[in-house]
């Protein structure tokens, strides 16, 4: 029985860690990201340069780092500054343990 409530609780913290994921800037990223059951993706994006991050483009690899998908999403980030957000879809999910870039824009 142990085991099994060992087992659940791990299971259950494996959806809600936080990663952090680093651009094509240093100065911009994504903290605190978590892909919730619901397909929020919710996140933190930081933006510590003086001009507007107006949005990512995601490039997800395979093993052998070939492409195997991308997309975009629009954030609107002041200079020097974040903003939580959120985001819906099938996308949340395609980041976590994979090979990645993120290019800001």
């Amino acid at each position: 029985m142990k085991k099994i409530l060992v087992l659940l609780c791990l299971i259950g913290s494996m959806s809600v860690s936080a990663e952090t994921f680093k651009t094509d800037n240093p100065n911009r990223y994504l903290k605190n990201y978590t892909c919730g059951s619901d397909g929020y993706a919710s996140f933190n994006a930081v933006n510590k340069t003086d001009s507007y991050w107006g949005g990512i483009r995601f490039v997800i690899y395979d093993s052998d780092n070939d492409p195997i998908d991308n997309f975009r999403w629009i954030l609107g980030v002041a200079g020097n500054s974040g903003e939580r957000l959120n985001y819906r879809g099938t996308n949340c999910k395609k980041l976590i343990g994979n090979k990645y870039k993120i290019k800001t824009y």
